[in-house]
């Protein structure tokens, strides 16, 4: 718990100044490669604001309190969509960049941009928020719930969660899907980028503006990947039939590694900017020239 409180706060804060850094400059505010970065930010500082302190109070107290329906359901909503936001976020944006790098002409008029970038971008931030509050909507309990107040989430999931089809679709196409996607198209970035790079040595500048691009998108891939994996694979298990029983202590602890991935992808992010921003500018704003 208290590993979790001590990465929460540097977390928000590079969070807030990659996002001001983001947002208050309209070269980078409008460049299309920090779209994505823009939403994955927003979306972890809904984490950070709200779920993750839910998860600390859980952990202090070893119950949910308040105990209350209302309760679990705001914690469900602030849990699960972001959670698959973030993978979602991930994938589109690992193969918007071989767009961006490699097919740029896709996106020379405003017509292919909206096409190509923004509707992808809208749909993959905006659907796993609106896939489980319809479900919510839709899929009502035969009986009362029976919340579990001492297991975290008040057990796990709402009614549709114990339907097998649209538990699986958002285990199989949002989670190992989203995380597949990105892990593939991250790898096939890093090796059209070396090609490139073997082909194309008059053009050094190019190559510096690729790598740039592909060593952020890969750190950010490779930690959200690493810490969300344990809790993905162990999800499909018990969907696929392959573990029978759902071990609560274990669920736990998995989700603190993911947690730990979330907290940490803010600080992964803004220190793959160049260090004359995280270092320099910051340094200025804070403590003047030296």
């Amino acid at each position: 718990m208290w590993l979790l409180i001590i990465i929460l706060i540097p977390s928000i804060i590079c969070s807030f100044l990659h996002l001001y850094h983001l947002i208050s400059k309209r070269t980078l505010r409008v460049a299309l490669n920090n779209h994505p970065i823009i939403a994955l930010i927003c979306t972890t500082f809904f984490i950070q604001l709200i779920d993750i302190p839910l998860y600390i109070h859980y952990l202090r107290l070893g119950y949910v309190w308040p105990q209350t329906a209302v309760y679990c359901i705001i914690w469900w909503n602030t849990d699960g969509p972001p959670f698959g936001t973030m993978v979602t976020i991930i994938a589109e944006a690992s193969l918007t960049r071989h767009i961006l790098i490699f097919h740029d002409k896709l996106l020379s008029t405003s017509k292919k941009r909206l096409f190509f970038h923004y509707i992808p971008l809208i749909i993959t931030t905006v659907y796993p928020f609106v896939y489980l509050v319809l479900l919510q909507i839709f899929i009502k309990c035969d009986e009362p719930f029976p919340y579990d107040y001492t297991l975290p989430w008040c057990g796990y999931y709402p009614c549709f969660g114990y339907y097998s089809f649209f538990s699986q679709w958002m285990y199989y196409f949002n989670l190992v899907g989203g995380t597949i996607i990105a892990v593939i198209s991250d790898i096939a970035l890093i090796g059209r980028v070396i090609w490139q790079r073997h082909i194309r040595l008059h053009q050094p500048f190019l190559w510096k503006k690729y790598r740039k691009m592909a060593i952020q998108l890969l750190s950010v891939s490779i930690f959200c990947s690493s810490f969300n994996s344990p809790m993905i694979i162990y999800g499909v298990l018990i969907y696929s039939g392959v573990l029978l029983d759902n071990n609560d202590n274990l669920t736990v602890d998995l989700y603190f590694v993911s947690c730990l991935g979330m907290l940490f992808t803010p600080i992964v992010m803004i220190l793959s900017l160049p260090k004359k921003y995280w270092w320099g500018k910051w340094r200025m704003k804070f403590f003047g020239r030296r």
